[in-house]
């Protein structure tokens, strides 16, 4: 078997991922391992442990080019051409080209011609398949930058995604997503309420992580509410299937799941781990995104905690009754003109003071 030089080790020390890429002596190492390449390889990443991580990423990407009229070399043309390219190396380091990228071009251009000649006889390598394998392995790689929007009392905001689902939020929400979705899948999470269109995508499904559950889709639209104080979250379906997870963010280990179809609701209770699900008029958990203020039985403190979030006002009351409830309607109305209604059911009279509503029960 033959050796490679000490100086056919120093030449990969400052190699790149597409340096590597463009190695004809490496990707043959890859496509069609000898003794002789197995040997240098090992032994050179024994010398070089650092280089373990982009080594592998470079094999997982030369495994994957695709080869026209590809030949194998024979044993004599193998060793002709490692030798013909170490002895251009050393040649051109003691004339000392001047401009390391330029020697470096001018050495792959040349073992890069010798291989395709040797092992297709015209052009063998795809060079384009591999220059994009490489630029997509890169752009893979890169972490995922991801936006926020928020609402405050008072607000609803409406975001749509990269795949052109929409998303309106209710007052006093959040949801992170990111600037452009994974190839797989399309992932959100959400902190309050939010009404969802999602556009269909069979091969992309849509999760949405929501405290501690987890909401998939493929194309429906929907609506999720977080209470703020965790005490229960709402799926409610208005179009398509949603498969609901609670527990770990693993679907195969969660602790409770179901399927939800149109006019369907699931409320989920953390602090007992268990999960309700119903048939609802659908109309009454998503009316509030076309301007609708929608109560059903709530109660007094329901109403307060609403109002505040719906209209972004502070209100104080003298006291709140346990045992007073109030259903009804509100199509875009008035703070006033709501406080008017419902003081009326539920006894009760109000001063309104810039964004300070003051309360007191009779």
């Amino acid at each position: 078997m033959k050796r490679m030089s000490k100086d056919f080790h120093v030449r990969y020390e400052n190699y790149a991922l597409e340096d590597f890429l463009a190695d004809d002596f490496f990707i043959q190492w890859v496509k069609n391992p000898r003794p002789e390449s197995e040997y240098f390889w090992k032994s050179w990443l024994a010398k070089h442990p650092e280089k373990t991580a982009i080594i592998t990423r470079a094999k997982t990407i030369v495994s994957s080019v695709n080869y026209k009229n590809h030949q194998v070399p024979s044993e004599d043309e193998y060793i002709e051409t490692l030798e013909k390219i170490h002895k251009t190396y050393l040649q051109k380091t003691l004339q000392k080209e001047t401009g390391t990228k330029r020697y470096f071009r001018s050495l792959l251009k040349y073992a890069a011609s010798i291989m395709l000649l040797i092992a297709t006889g015209s052009l063998g390598w795809i060079l384009y398949d591999k220059y994009n394998s490489t630029r997509l392995s890169d752009r893979n790689n890169q972490p995922t930058e991801y936006r926020t929007k928020a609402t405050d009392k008072g607000q609803k905001s409406t975001v749509v995604l990269a795949d052109g689902s929409a998303v309106k939020l209710n007052a006093q929400s959040q949801i992170r997503f990111p600037e452009k979705f994974e190839p797989h899948v399309r992932e959100v999470f959400l902190e309050g309420e939010a009404f969802f269109d999602v556009k269909e995508d069979a091969e992309r499904p849509f999760i949405i992580r929501t405290g501690e559950i987890t909401t998939k889709v493929l194309g429906t639209s929907f609506n999720i509410k977080a209470n703020p104080n965790g005490h229960k979250i709402q799926v409610t379906v208005v179009s398509g299937k949603v498969q609901v997870n609670s527990g770990a963010k693993d679907q195969d280990a969660s602790l409770t799941s179901a399927v939800l179809l149109p006019s369907e609701m699931l409320t989920f209770y953390p602090a007992e781990e268990k999960i309700v699900k119903e048939k609802v008029a659908t109309h009454d958990f998503v009316a509030w995104k076309d301007g609708i203020l929608v109560f059903k039985k709530a109660t007094f403190k329901e109403v307060i905690s609403e109002l505040e979030a719906w209209y972004g006002v502070e209100i104080s009351v003298n006291e709140i009754p346990a045992d007073r409830r109030f259903s009804g309607e509100f199509n875009k109305m008035s703070l006033e003109s709501v406080l008017k209604g419902i003081g009326f059911s539920l006894g009760f009279e109000y001063v309104i003071e810039g964004k300070t509503v003051k309360i007191r029960v009779f």
